[in-house]
């Protein structure tokens, strides 16, 4: 009886320190060389499965010793495995220490040792833990597999006993299902990875630039900041360093009114366009967006600034209208500003906009604007307006210029169809339509992003209909003519869009979120590509995925790149999806693409005939200080930038969305 007692006090005292759980007397277990190089113990501490006797140097494979062949376990699901130690001897044993290592290539997460008493599954630190004679001692192996296949580790188990040191150690073995599918990125290494935001507000992503010293500027959008403006959209962007830490970030803000960059897409997705945030080769940032009159969301004007990248102090800043009033602002009067570009010395605004009273009173939303300012001071060089297709909407999302400024694209939508547009003699007073093409991709489709190599231009297309489909696009400059257009197979669903192009070198990089069935076809998962510039193909593929159980699905998408060196940074917008808890993670992994790339035989460049070209009149560049009061401050600390491992703050009864960035060391 003595001796129960002293065993259960012990028993108890280790389950107060959530060191694991005692039992009394078991059965013993003989010692054994080891192998593969691991030590070999006394085996005077016997280690056991369900009864089975586990010996220093063997392999065991999760769950339950099963045949490697035929047990695996689904990704971002847990297997927990209980051990048990046996003192074998008349007298105390000291346990060191219980450690479960990954081998090299595999990761840190797939393996711990969990405490076998705890109800909240976590982990377990043992330190000098008294194991007495013919005692017991449990504890889980928990395997929580992020990659396909055979995935390994090392047990060790370190402990004194009375002829001294001792190692008990023991390969693991166990594999994640699908068994060939979710493979390590091939393409690069994560170095970091960080998200902009709160889980009490929503940040919503644009788009990135990049310089060639590896900092990075971001553009979002945050609704209802505490201290600033409660109705809805404020602009936050900065600069972030090569290292992963912010050198600047502001909030562009307003009372009671709306400072943002519109959608492309539908139903509000994402922060904007991609082609909403550019630099330049002297150092400043040029920024594209919209603004309202007061609170309201449908009475608005194009807005673009001037910004300096080393400190983001404001070099100009302009709202245009086709038409001012002193009065209350008519539809015909708005315009949206969408995407932003430099070329020479002009900065090129393209969006949506009515026809200010001189075109047959269009509506806002009726024709595609493309002004060009001047870089220096942002006075207004021209303005000009297409209606492609009359009675319907035209708008253009995205808009990017060659290097002296002569030519310029521009791309959108038309009448519920894609639409692109290619301008020359941009540097003067009066730009000409060389060409513009439909693009009819399904209704609602349009050209979400745009990037150029100086000769051709690239395109990220915003498939829509009963189904979405990431697709990219190459098209001639000089005649607007397919090069080559590409889609990655998925699972046809609704989940599945390109949010950005850029062109690096002789490689194009698309971006967005896709869905396929090994991983998030619910919600879509951060997804990127990178092709030959020449003929579209296939150089790799890359998944950003982070689970799909309560506390993992998250619906990612990539809005934006930058390349320095041999680092590729990656900036995308996450949102949750639910509610989760206090363990809800932000981080994932990077995994090869599910899937293949295809031609898509299908697009058409169907060249427009019947165009309405004209000019606003009436319309006017003015600076925002002369009808806005604008607060530009420091980032609210509430938005924290902060490693996405250590966000694990839950999300606080509501979803969230938020903005991340990755430093990616390409291979």
């Amino acid at each position: 009886m003595n001796r129960l007692v002293a065993l259960l006090a012990i028993g108890a005292l280790l389950s107060w320190q959530g060191l694991g759980c005692f039992a009394g007397d078991s059965g013993g277990g003989d010692s054994a060389t080891g192998e593969d190089g691991l030590p070999q113990d006394s085996g005077s501490l016997a280690l056991s499965h369900a009864g089975d006797a586990i010996v220093g140097g063997s392999t065991y494979n999760i769950p339950d010793n099963n045949d490697p062949a035929s047990s695996n376990v689904a990704l971002f699901s847990e297997q927990k495995d209980l051990m048990t130690l046996t003192n074998t001897t008349a007298a105390d044993i000291t346990v060191h220490s219980i450690s479960v290592t990954a081998e090299e290539g595999f990761e840190v997460e797939e393996f711990s040792i969990r405490d076998a008493e705890s109800l909240k599954n976590e982990l377990l630190e043992v330190s000098d833990v008294v194991v007495a004679a013919g005692a017991t001692f449990d504890f889980y192996i928990r395997f929580y597999p992020v990659y396909s296949g055979e995935r390994r580790a090392t047990l060790s188990v370190e402990y004194l006993d009375s002829e001294g040191e001792q190692e008990l150690a023991v390969h693991i073995t166990a594999s994640g299902r699908p068994s060939d599918n979710a493979v390590k990125f091939s393409g690069g290494t994560e170095a970091l990875h960080k998200v902009l935001g709160s889980t009490g507000t929503d940040e919503q992503v644009t788009g990135m630039a990049g310089d060639a010293d590896g900092n990075t500027y971001f553009l979002a959008q945050t609704k209802v900041v505490p201290g600033y403006d409660g109705f809805y959209y404020d602009l936050i962007f900065g600069q972030v360093k090569a290292d992963g830490t912010i050198g600047w970030a502001k909030i562009y803000s307003r009372s009671n009114a709306w400072e943002w960059s519109p959608d492309p897409g539908q139903n509000d997705e994402t922060g904007g366009s991609p082609n909403a945030i550019t630099i330049d080769s002297e150092g400043f940032l040029y920024i594209a967006g919209s603004m309202s009159s007061g609170n309201t969301n449908n009475d608005t004007a194009a807005h673009v600034m001037k910004v300096k990248a080393a400190d983001g102090s404001i070099v100009w800043d302009k709202l245009w209208r086709p038409e001012w009033t002193t009065g209350s602002f008519l539809d015909r009067m708005g315009a949206v500003g969408y995407a932003v570009a430099v070329g020479g010395n002009r900065v090129f605004v393209t969006g949506s906009t009515g026809d200010g009273n001189v075109h047959g009173v269009l509506g806002s939303g009726s024709s595609v604007p493309l002004l060009a300012l001047d870089k220096a001071d942002g006075k207004l060089a021209f303005h000009h307006a297409l209606d492609v297709a009359k009675g319907y909407n035209d708008r253009g999302y995205a808009v990017v210029a060659d290097a002296t400024g002569a030519n310029v694209f521009v791309g959108g939508l038309t009448n519920g169809r894609g639409l692109l547009v290619k301008y020359g003699k941009t540097d003067g007073a009066a730009p000409e339509v060389a060409w513009v093409k439909n693009l009819d991709m399904g209704t609602g489709s349009n050209v979400y992003g745009l990037d150029s190599d100086g000769t051709d231009v690239y395109l990220a297309l915003d498939r829509r209909g009963a189904a979405t489909f990431f697709s990219v696009a190459k098209v001639n400059g000089a005649d607007g003519s397919i090069a080559w257009a590409k889609t990655f197979e998925s699972n046809a669903g609704d989940s599945n869009n390109c949010n950005v192009v850029r062109v690096f070198g002789d490689f194009v990089y698309a971006g967005g979120r896709i869905g396929v069935s090994v991983m998030d076809a619910q919600m879509g998962d951060g997804f990127m590509l990178r092709l030959g510039k020449a003929d579209g193909a296939l150089s790799w593929a890359g998944i950003y995925y982070t689970g799909k159980g309560p506390n993992e699905i998250e619906e990612h998408r990539i809005k934006g790149f930058a390349i320095a060196g041999n680092t590729l940074y990656v900036a995308g917008q996450v949102y949750t999806g639910s509610t989760g808890d206090e363990t809800y993670r932000y981080d994932g992994y990077w995994y090869d693409g599910i899937g293949n790339l295809v031609d898509f035989k299908e697009l058409v460049a169907a060249s427009v005939a019947e165009l309405d070209p004209f000019e606003p009149t009436n319309g006017e560049v003015r600076d925002t200080s002369a009808s806005a009061t604008v607060v530009y401050d420091a980032l609210p600390a509430v938005l924290e930038f902060v490693d996405a491992v250590s966000k694990k703050l839950g999300t606080g009864g509501t979803v969230d969305e938020e903005n991340f960035w990755v430093k990616l060391d390409l291979k």
